[in-house]
């Protein structure tokens, strides 16, 4: 007797739970009735501002709308398709992000109303590159930039010390660097190229390095003489005196000064041979 009055108890609030009262009834007051002879589905996006196409089957049944009622025969399984999810209102849709396409298999009874709510997920297309100008041992005021091209694409200069987003595609990119300004002749190089991946959804960092030249500095002595000035071969300073400041590169180098003076006096060739360390200041 005792496990007969269970049974019915079981049974009973199974029956409730599959009642479309419960089913519908956030959505009891608005929602349209089902013809007895066929099984109602109320279908929506959420949020609301979410557009789509409907298939019931793989049939379309409505286009462009947030929400559709779809019918089909009842007692059976239906597919519910919510396809060409569009997000008119929020910025950066279908270039940085879209949403997949929705699904799910469900049935219900003749007269009722099942009511079936989408809540996609972004499916991100980009992720973002920080790009980062670091010229070593730049000074504020020097006429200097870093001038950024990915896969092809020039950029705006970024400034030394400074920093640049950029929104990439997943995969592989190219980036191409030039270091630009009328102080960029004090750095070894002016170019350099990177190969960076960029995670959609996720920001990499890309610092961009340039090394410095070191300072040169030529002490012509006896005061008053002029000298020409070679550095490695190649003449630097034309009758330079009494001090000549010059960019080296960042290893040993030789130095040699034929020097006139004055009177055109001619004076023995000096050859010196220092090591100039980057950013620093040698003397010969």
């Amino acid at each position: 007797m005792k496990s007969s009055w269970k049974r019915r108890l079981i049974l009973a609030v199974l029956t409730v739970l599959a009642g479309p009262w419960l089913i519908g009834l956030a959505r009891a007051a608005d929602s349209a009735p089902c013809d007895p002879a066929t099984a109602c589905f109320d279908v929506g996006l959420k949020p609301a501002t979410l557009l789509g196409d409907f298939y019931l089957d793989g049939v379309l049944v409505a286009s462009g709308v947030a929400s559709a009622r779809l019918t089909g025969a009842p007692d059976a399984p239906h597919l519910i398709e919510a396809r060409n999810i569009q997000d008119p209102t929020t910025p950066g849709f279908n270039d940085l992000f879209n949403y997949p396409d929705q699904r799910v298999t469900q049935q219900t009874r003749a007269g009722w109303t099942w009511l079936v709510a989408f809540y996609p997920q972004k499916n991100y297309l980009k992720g973002t590159l920080t790009y980062i100008c670091n010229p070593a041992n730049w000074s504020v005021g020097e006429a200097l930039a870093c001038r950024p091209t990915i896969d092809g694409v020039s950029q705006s200069d970024v400034a030394p010390g400074a920093s640049a987003a950029y929104f990439l595609a997943s995969g592989g990119h190219v980036v191409h660097t030039d270091l630009v300004g009328e102080a960029a002749g004090n750095w070894n190089t002016t170019t350099r190229d990177d190969n960076v991946t960029v995670a959609a959804a996720r920001t990499g960092y890309l610092t961009v390095t340039f090394s410095r030249k070191g300072q040169l500095q030529i002490n012509v002595l006896p005061a008053g003489v002029l000298a020409d000035l070679y550095v490695d071969g190649a003449p630097v300073a034309g009758q330079a005196c009494p001090t000549a400041m010059l960019a080296v590169s960042t290893w040993s180098t030789t130095i040699g000064s034929l020097a006139l003076s004055t009177r055109s006096m001619v004076v023995r060739e000096m050859v010196k041979i220092p090591v100039v360390a980057a950013g620093a200041t040698s003397r010969v």
